[in-house]
């Protein structure tokens, strides 16, 4: 009965992350921003990244860190059509 259960749960839990995926109609404009001077010759740039707001998004600004691990790098996130509108996919280290 429990494994029953968990095979029911699973595409419910599946189904209801993916559904809470903000589109938006129109994709923002990216802001003009400055990037500063690089702090020190062990970090790397994270660039700006966009995040839900209620049924929209706003822009976080990108900033400077020292990766985790010395080999990691920084994959911007972009903007995807889905269906008839625009999502955001977040940027990642890799």
């Amino acid at each position: 009965m429990k494994r029953a259960s968990l095979l029911l749960a699973v595409p419910l839990i599946i189904f209801s992350v993916t559904s809470c995926k903000t589109t938006v109609a129109v994709r923002p404009d990216t802001p003009v921003v400055v990037q500063p001077a690089r702090p020190g010759p062990n970090y790397v740039w994270v660039d700006g990244d966009w995040y839900r707001s209620g049924n929209s998004y706003a822009y976080k600004q990108g900033y400077w860190v020292v990766p985790k691990q010395h080999h990691q790098v920084w994959v911007s996130g972009r903007w995807e059509k889905r269906g008839g509108g625009w999502y955001w996919q977040k940027g990642h280290w890799r």
